[in-house]
């Protein structure tokens, strides 16, 4: 049997039979996550420049410089359909990028 101590914590324990990992559970009170959720729209803002183009403008620039296609409301890779707009008074828009030569990094 061979253990294993893991970076994060976990512990690995193999055999010649099977493998298990014993990891940590943490729990978080309801605070605790509004408190994660508000630090993380805090640095969100930080990365948020305002400019003076309009949504459409913005959207139509988007669209052409990245071959961007429109992802229909229905669209299961759109990750926003857990939430809903209203939530966060959004208007919510989904765009894909298929593989082009114009979108390689």
């Amino acid at each position: 049997m061979v253990v294993k101590r893991n970076k994060d914590g976990s512990v690995s324990i193999k055999n010649d039979n099977s493998s298990t990992v014993i990891g940590k559970m943490v729990e978080f009170s309801n605070e605790q996550r509004q408190e994660k959720f508000q630090q993380w729209v805090e640095d969100c803002t930080k990365l948020v420049m305002a400019c003076h183009h309009t949504l459409k403008e913005t959207e139509a620039f988007f669209l052409d410089r990245c071959d961007a296609l429109p992802l229909a409301p229905n669209d299961k890779r759109q990750e926003a359909m857990n939430s809903s707009p209203e939530q966060f008074g959004l208007n919510i828009k989904g765009y894909y990028l298929p593989r082009t030569k114009r979108n390689e990094f």
